[in-house]
């Protein structure tokens, strides 16, 4: 209401209406409230704001504010750090942001958990020497490698400008007044997709972000964290499903700490395991069971008593020992190879598997019996191109963690390389982010990457499955349209059954992933999405098909 009061002031202030200034002054500042002591008045009808700014101005900022917070004034203020900004102080308080004055450009790298992260680094150039000025930039940026610094420098000439941007600021401000270095931090924030959404998150889980060696931002990987706790304690038998590299093993060992249980993890790799000797590593033998037997071998589940048993890559087992396993998951009991006794074990079991094993059962390699023996509990951790909170943070993360285990400068980044990492879909999910950051701080240390880089360093990997998907597509079977269409058929139902056929081939081609099929369809993944849901495709009908 006041703001729209102080526009209609300002009109009457600038069209000489002194009846209506005088009636108004007086409402202004009823209606401002706190903000009351902001306004100076010159007589009975000149109203200015922030110490003689223009009033329109003000306006104006005020109401982009309003814009940004949805229509409703919060008290929600961004904070900005600044040296030599201080006069800027009250103009951009108006338009919600907090300037926090630094008396010295060494408190921007000493920073406390009372003090509020910045969005945005403000340096007022005149006060710092050339050489000065590019060193600070050049280490705030390391320090602060997502937050975007601005240099306010009047006047300054080109080849400043040039290496100012060299070193990563994000914009210079050339004029000396405080409206256009206001206009210009307003439209950083505005624009900042990527750290808004990390600190908003470090909000929702300041406690920690840590579970027994796993670390997430991402509400559905807490809401799997706390299934871990609830069932923990139990003995229950857990199966593990998710795509390669998204930590199946972490959720095992972090269930068996959680458990309570006195005796060993015990990890078994299914498929590392030839399948002539699996027997004999998972119940033991007896000597002379078979050739090469020269003395009694407990075996893993003997090893794991009073603890926990993993059995990664689950659908490898053979059939013949998958009865086996089922038998000593009902009994508690198991016989070495060439043994006669039951001997009993207590061990608690957790399963972990990459593939589907209703395909498996299908297809008849895999026992449904024991399928649901193993599943009476199981746990779904979703791929990390899902989880995109968890691409910044964990890329933030290991950037930190692997540039002090190498004693290296970490890079500054740019915005459109954190463009990059989240349009990626990352196919070998966690592990691949790791590997990926590893060579990002061996080869970068101490530049400034941009969406550029990102390609370099990704290097083949990024273009592997797109060069596949496009020679699959050149091979695709336009020969199956002809079957879908009928005398009597019209164009929109059979375009309808052509576009499920599509959709269908992309699927079935890039084995259910989402992300692949969409660039195989040359769409984006969320036009892809909608349209699987228009034919209510899911993708678990096309894992591994």
């Amino acid at each position: 209401m006041w703001i729209r009061l102080m526009y209609k002031l300002s009109c009457a202030q600038r069209t000489s209406r002194p009846a209506f200034c005088a009636r108004s002054v007086p409402r202004v500042l009823e209606l401002a409230g706190k903000e009351k002591n902001r306004f100076v008045l010159r007589g009975e009808t000149k109203l200015s704001y922030c110490g003689g700014t223009n009033l329109s101005y003000c306006i104006r900022v005020r109401q982009k504010w309003l814009k940004r917070c949805g229509g409703v004034m919060t008290e929600q203020v961004y904070t900005v750090w600044g040296f030599g900004c201080k006069r800027a102080a009250k103009l951009l308080r108006l338009s919600g942001i907090q300037l926090y004055s630094l008396r010295h450009v060494q408190q921007f790298f000493r920073t406390s958990q009372d003090i509020v992260p910045p969005r945005c680094l403000l340096i007022y150039t005149p006060n710092l020497k050339t050489l000065q000025a590019d060193k600070l930039v050049r280490s705030l940026r390391q320090q602060w490698p997502m937050v975007d610094v601005v240099l306010w420098s009047p006047r300054a000439g080109a080849h400043f400008v040039r290496r100012a941007f060299k070193q990563g600021a994000k914009d210079v401000v050339l004029s000396d007044k405080i409206e256009d270095l206001v206009d210009v931090v307003d439209t950083i924030i505005e624009e900042q997709r990527f750290l808004p959404r990390m600190n908003e998150l470090n909000e929702d889980f300041t406690s920690s972000s840590r579970f027994e060696g796993l670390v997430s931002r991402s509400p559905e990987m807490w809401d799997l964290f706390h299934t871990c706790i609830n069932i923990a304690e139990t003995d229950a038998t857990v199966l593990i499903l998710g795509e390669t590299g998204t930590g199946k093993e972490l959720i095992a060992r972090a269930l068996h700490r959680r458990s309570g249980r006195k005796g060993a993890f015990v990890v078994l790799d299914c498929g590392a395991v030839p399948e002539q000797l699996i027997n004999s590593e998972l119940f033991g033998h007896v000597k002379g069971a078979f050739t090469g037997a020269m003395h009694d071998k407990k075996g893993l589940f003997r090893h794991a008593d009073g603890g926990t048993l993993f059995l990664d890559e689950l659908a490898s087992i053979p059939l013949e020992v998958q009865f086996r396993l089922l038998r000593t998951l009902q009994e508690g009991t198991i016989r070495p190879v060439g043994g006669h006794e039951e001997l009993p074990v207590d061990v608690r079991v957790i399963a972990a598997t990459n593939e589907a094993l209703d395909k498996k059962v299908q297809d008849g390699t895999f026992r449904e019996d024991l399928m649901y023996r193993l599943s009476v509990l199981y746990l779904t951790v979703p791929p990390l191109r899902e989880r995109q909170e968890d691409i910044l943070f964990l890329f933030a993360y290991f950037l930190r963690k692997l540039s002090e285990q190498y004693n290296m400068e970490r890079p500054s980044i740019q915005d459109d390389f954190l463009d990059g990492l989240l349009s990626y879909s990352w196919p070998g999910n966690v592990r691949q982010l790791e590997n990926f950051v590893e060579r990002l701080v061996l080869t970068n240390a101490n530049k400034v990457v941009s969406l550029h880089d990102f390609n370099e360093i990704m290097g083949p990997f990024q273009y592997e499955s797109g060069s596949e998907a496009k020679a699959e597509k050149d091979k695709a079977p336009l020969s199956s349209l002809g079957r879908i269409f009928h005398e009597g058929q019209d164009m929109k139902a059979f375009l309808h059954q052509a576009e499920r056929l599509f959709l269908e081939y992309c699927l079935r081609s890039c084995a259910g992933h989402v992300g692949k099929s969409a660039e195989l369809a040359g769409v984006s993944r969320r036009s892809f999405t909608r349209k699987m849901r228009q034919h209510h495709l899911l993708r678990e009908q096309f894992l591994e098909e």
